[in-house]
């Protein structure tokens, strides 16, 4: 790719990106107005339930107290806890070899069958709150001005090759989302059906637990989502879809962990035109939620030790027809 085509991709891929964290924003400040009428609903329930304790002669103050109180006492038990999955899974080896290994294949592969790969081209990473990324080896917070939400924030990788991010949340009952867009380009030679095929390997970790409050019911999940955008012209809009879950309403100090190592390819057949540039956007989607008590939390982590990362694939468009 020449210097001049790859700046003018460079600028249509921040363009797309740019609506993207657009639509994001404009996400956060939807879900942020839920929550807050939910929270004054909350408080009016909570009202009335303490309401309801005290004519029964139950003090609410009292109950809440106590499980203060009892949240204090269990707090570094269950802090040795999570820190114990943690090291085990931050200090894990690496599996950077063996996912060489396959990619050298898979090249040799295509290449024997005549088709030719695309390595990624960029990345974006949209994050509610920059706070836990102000130090971030990884990535690099590109300024925006006029952002709805000021908190919020839109980085690009120091290496896109490798992407690494966590998402945390403890038991507020809020949703939290990361979304981190990887990109490729390529011309197409000729006019017609294609199919654009993507591998991936995720390696990474989660640990959810739940614990019930004097309220609410605990409940504690990690998700990750998982799809495709075709840009030619217009935006083909592809697909979305659920990849990875685990959650637990078990009120439980143990929680519920485990390792994410997967390695997949994904697809999508669109109509392209020939001589004009298609940018293929790989979309994945973090979520984390924990309610119930303040204890109750969940993570998901593709980035803390050297074994712990996202690596983008080579794409490999094929004519079908």
């Amino acid at each position: 790719m020449t210097s001049d085509r790859r700046e003018v991709t460079d600028k249509l891929i921040r363009a797309l990106d740019a609506t993207r964290f657009e639509e994001f924003q404009a996400g956060l400040r939807h879900s942020k107005e839920v929550a807050d009428h939910d929270a004054k609903l909350l408080k009016a329930r909570d009202k009335r339930r303490a309401a309801l304790l005290a004519a029964a002669g139950i003090d609410a103050k009292k109950l809440e107290a106590t499980q203060q109180k009892q949240g204090r006492e269990e707090e570094p038990l269950l802090k040795e806890l999570r820190d114990g999955v943690r090291k085990r899974y931050v200090n894990r080896p690496s599996k950077r070899a063996a996912d060489a290994k396959e990619q050298a294949l898979r090249a040799a592969v295509l290449a024997e069958a005549g088709l030719t790969s695309v390595p990624i081209f960029g990345a974006s990473m949209f994050v509610a709150d920059v706070a836990p990324f102000q130090k971030s080896p990884f990535w690099n917070l590109l300024a925006t001005e006029g952002s709805i939400e000021p908190a919020s924030g839109w980085y690009l990788p120091t290496d896109p090759s490798l992407l690494r991010s966590h998402l945390t949340t403890g038991g507020d009952g809020i949703d939290k989302q990361i979304d981190i867009y990887a990109s490729y380009t390529f011309v197409p030679d000729e006019t017609g059906t294609y199919d654009l095929t993507v591998g991936f390997s995720f390696h990474g970790w989660y640990y959810v637990r739940s614990i019930d409050s004097w309220w609410t019911l605990g409940l504690a999940r990690v998700q990750m989502d998982l799809g495709i955008v075709v840009h030619q012209y217009v935006n083909d809009p592809g697909w979305l879809s659920n990849f990875f879950e685990r959650s637990t309403r078990q009120s439980s100090n143990t929680g519920v962990y485990g390792l994410i190592d997967q390695t997949t390819a994904f697809s999508m057949t669109t109509q392209l035109k020939a001589g004009d540039p298609v940018v293929v956007t790989v979309q994945i989607r973090l979520k984390a939620f924990a309610d119930g008590d303040d204890a109750s939390f969940a993570e998901i982590n593709f980035e803390d030790g050297a074994a712990n990362y996202i690596q983008p694939g080579a794409l490999v468009a094929r004519r079908v027809s």
